[in-house]
C-alpha cells in the first residue's frame, strides 16, 4: 500500500510539473506579442517630438521636428504646409 501511495504521489507531482510549465509557455507567448518591438513588427509605428510620444497632429506647429519610428531605424521629418497653405504635410529632413 506504501509503494502504491508513493507512484500515486509520484504521478500527480509529475502531472503538476507538466501543467505548470504548459501554463508557462502560453503565458511567456502572450508576452512576446505584446513586445514593443514585436508590436513594432507587425508595422506599428510611433512618433516623437523633443523625446516625447506624440499621439495627436494637433500638439504640433509648423516647423515643428519629429522623429518617426518604425521596426527597422527612425528618420526625422518637419511639418510643413502644401504649396497651397491648406494641408499640413511631413517633409523627410534630408541629412
Amino acid at each position: 500500500q506504501v509503494v502504491q501511495l508513493k507512484k500515486d504521489l509520484f504521478r500527480v507531482a509529475e502531472k503538476y510539473v507538466v501543467d505548470r510549465e504548459q501554463r508557462l509557455v502560453k503565458a511567456t507567448a502572450a508576452l512576446d506579442m505584446l513586445s514593443p518591438l514585436r508590436v513594432m513588427g507587425r508595422g506599428f509605428s510611433y512618433v516623437t517630438a523633443d523625446e516625447k510620444i506624440i499621439k495627436k497632429t494637433s500638439d504640433l506647429s509648423v516647423g515643428s521636428e519629429i522623429k518617426l519610428h518604425l521596426s527597422d531605424g527612425s528618420d526625422t521629418l518637419t511639418k510643413v504646409i502644401n504649396e497651397e497653405g491648406q494641408e499640413v504635410i511631413f517633409e523627410a529632413n534630408n541629412d
